[in-house]
């Protein structure tokens, strides 16, 4: 069975803010995934890293402006 999932986040920002994302399979899952792909509109340079528990966590800088992530 395979089962399609996704999510699609959309923003006004009124000033310039940082933000951190956490909508990536768990890397124990991963391998599970297939076709996974992070877009944002405007395409947006990010750092990853993994937190406490072993979720990838994005750190962004969103410009002011609309801004979408889909996941």
């Amino acid at each position: 069975m395979e089962i399609e999932i996704g999510c699609q986040f959309v923003f006004d920002v009124a000033h310039p803010t940082h933000g951190v994302f956490i909508v990536e399979a768990h890397p124990d899952e991963a391998s599970r995934v297939h076709d996974a792909e992070l877009t944002s509109t405007p395409p947006i340079d990010s750092g990853v890293y993994t937190d406490l528990y072993g979720n990838f966590c994005r750190r962004l800088t969103l410009a002011a402006g609309p801004f979408e992530l889909m996941y």
